[in-house]
């Protein structure tokens, strides 16, 4: 049996946007797609985008996709104060400069 931890949401700080993005592999049909959600500090939708991507199947290499775009959407939309969440642990590891393997980043 699969376990999952169940995470409860949480508002940005006063000022700030969060983005949750995501990503989903279907290895069978060698698809992928990420989505980006985009709340302010009231909670209150404020945009989405989604991206899907052919012929990749490596999960980790789609959540670094993923992060990759929720920044361009940012950069898009010119929000500067932004909160991102996702829950690839590899990933938020690789991102943090404090981390020296970014083996995953290329």
């Amino acid at each position: 049996m699969v376990q999952h931890e169940v995470h409860k949401w949480s508002r940005p700080s006063p000022g700030w946007i969060k983005l949750n993005t995501d990503a989903v592999v279907d290895q069978q049909r060698g698809v992928a797609c990420s989505g980006i959600v985009a709340r302010d500090e009231t909670g209150a939708f404020m945009s989405a985008k989604c991206r899907r991507y052919d012929h990749l199947v490596e999960p980790a290499v789609i959540e670094l996709l993923a992060c990759r775009d929720v920044m361009l959407f940012a950069r898009q939309q010119a929000w500067q104060n932004i909160e991102v969440e996702m829950d690839r642990q590899v990933v938020v590891c690789a991102w943090d400069r404090t981390v020296d393997d970014r083996s995953l980043c290329g």
